[in-house]
């Protein structure tokens, strides 16, 4: 389920809002209560709006369809429209990235297609344009990736793989094609991992920060934050029931988007400094060198570099897939 908002200065409340419209759905075999609609509506929150017109097609399309199918292909639809929508830059959490490009019978949802003829859109416009996708560096399951009883992280690890830059069906692969060694100007994958001493002067003890959010942050305007993974079990709107929230900011604040001024929404622009502070590890008072997202300075030099130097040494807060 989809419900656009504008500025949100009760977000957590509306959040409890919405996940209690969603247990009610699982409650009542999926049938939306109205009434519970028309009260949350009528909530005098200081400049909180819930677009009408959505919830009346969800409404709608429940009647007319198993409600599990109409909410999650609408996810799938908006998260499509959103990397359309944006013009500079698309920032992604998620706990998973399994999607399919253009005739992959394989793996139906096109979230990774959408990226694909995006980023093929800037290259031919020769437009600055970046995407970074964060993700977990192994699954969440129990076991090592040799164990015997591993089968789960290894099938996971496989589809992701594929997806991301091994065979023919992936993004990478098929971006190399056209962009050549240009691709990472466009598009870079990212995993996390904590670290610290021991002892004074003792070994690095090290391990990932497991990424269970599922966020995506377009032109620092408008954010999408909720349940649904990127993987066709979330989208495909046969399994998993999901739940998310668009939120567009009408309150707008000075930034900067490739070197220049740039109107930016003040709750998604907050967001992404305060994600991105702390996985680069950057103080508080340094937040300003990364407040322009697809300059070189805050993309090369901050994002790759510290993956890159990470990488080698084996460290900690960020290390580049």
């Amino acid at each position: 389920m989809i419900l656009t908002l504008s500025i949100i200065t009760r977000k957590c409340l509306m959040i409890e809002c919405l996940m209690l419209i969603h247990k009610i759905q699982i409650w009542n075999g999926g049938i939306l209560k109205s009434g519970m609609i028309r009260e949350i509506l009528l909530m005098n929150l200081d400049k909180l709006v819930l677009v009408l017109r959505v919830v009346v097609r969800l409404l709608e399309a429940s009647v007319n369809g198993p409600p599990e199918q109409v909410k999650l292909k609408r996810a799938s639809t908006m998260l499509i429209a959103l990397i359309e929508k944006a013009e500079y830059f698309i920032y992604i959490e998620s706990q998973f990235f399994i999607s399919g490009l253009s005739g992959d019978d394989m793996i139906r949802n096109r979230v990774s297609e959408a990226l694909y003829r995006r980023i093929m859109r800037a290259y031919n416009e020769k437009k600055s344009f970046r995407v970074i996708i964060v993700i977990p560096l192994l699954p969440g399951f129990q076991g090592g990736i040799d164990d015997g009883g591993a089968a789960s992280v290894r099938a996971i690890m496989h589809w992701q793989y594929r997806t991301i830059c091994r065979g023919p069906h992936s993004i990478l692969h098929n971006l190399h094609e056209l962009l050549g060694s240009r691709v990472h100007d466009y598009i870079s994958f990212y995993g996390l991992r904590n670290y610290g001493r021991l002892s004074d002067g003792g070994p690095v003890a090290t391990s990932q920060v497991y990424v269970h959010s599922k966020i995506m942050i377009i032109d620092d305007c408008i954010s999408l934050i909720g349940s649904a993974n990127i993987n066709d079990r979330s989208l495909l709107g046969s399994r998993d029931s999901e739940i998310g929230v668009v939120i567009e900011d009408k309150e707008l604040t000075d930034s900067y988007m490739d070197g220049k001024p740039w109107k930016a929404g003040k709750f998604s622009l907050t967001l992404r400094l305060a994600l991105w502070s702390e996985h680069l590890g950057l103080p508080a008072g340094e937040v300003n060198q990364i407040m322009d997202p697809i300059v070189d300075s805050t993309y090369k030099d901050i994002w790759m570099t510290i993956a890159k130097v990470i990488r080698k040494i084996k460290g900690v807060c960020l290390l580049l897939i």
